[in-house]
């Protein structure tokens, strides 16, 4: 079942307070990971293994990298996610 940007948001949110610690209210699709939320290299990692776990994809070194707002991850999460829909009606 695909899952909207808003369902994924929330999700993103949810583990960003639970696992870090992070006042919900702080956290927008626009926020800066490491700038605003003051997440550090190995936070980021944690987030992306709980991502993947929870949404059950697997995302690069080279994807995190790149991540630099939790828009970023969202986007990340719905290609992904499109992309395992397709290949499973295949």
């Amino acid at each position: 079942m695909k899952q909207s940007q808003p369902q994924i948001e929330h999700i993103l949110t949810d583990l960003l307070h639970r696992k870090m610690g992070i006042a919900k209210q702080r956290i927008t699709s626009q926020s800066q990971l490491i700038r605003e939320l003051g997440l550090d290299s190995l936070d980021a990692v944690e987030l992306i293994v709980e991502v993947e776990k929870h949404f059950n994809i697997a995302i690069s070194d080279e994807e995190l990298e790149e991540f630099v707002t939790l828009q970023d991850i969202v986007a990340c999460i719905e290609t992904k996610l499109s992309l395992n829909e397709k290949t499973s009606l295949n």
